[in-house]
């Protein structure tokens, strides 16, 4: 039993162990097909569902959804390119409380790319 508080508290000091709740100002930067994009991000979390609004690089905010599940973080963004309407589904993992690091799907022109997001709180 003692080994096990041990392993916790040396996995909290490296920010692996619960990650705590995922609200406030986030900057993802999102790499697909070739083409990088910033988008920041304020992420409301109650119990596991994730709300909140993104503004995408061409500075058009949009509502996204989303949910919490342990270290694992998805969310849906919908917004607008050259009048056509995508959807970007987003699905990460903690690394630590101040960053998550995963894939993404645009779903309409089937394009997947990986994310970075960090905490700018």
């Amino acid at each position: 039993m003692r080994s096990i508080r041990w392993a916790g508290a040396i996995l909290a000091s490296f920010g692996l162990a619960e990650t705590g709740n995922v609200s406030g100002n986030w900057k993802i930067h999102s790499s697909a097909s070739g083409n990088q994009s910033d988008t920041k991000c304020e992420f409301m979390q109650k119990g596991e569902e994730l709300s909140g609004n993104c503004t995408t690089s061409r500075g058009k905010t949009v509502p996204v959804q989303g949910s919490v599940k342990g270290d694992k973080v998805t969310w849906v963004l919908h917004s607008e390119y050259d009048g056509g309407k995508l959807t970007i589904t987003y699905a990460g993992k903690f690394v630590n409380a101040k960053k998550i690091t995963g894939s993404l799907r645009v779903d309409e022109v089937g394009v997947d790319g990986d994310f970075e997001a960090t905490l700018n709180n």
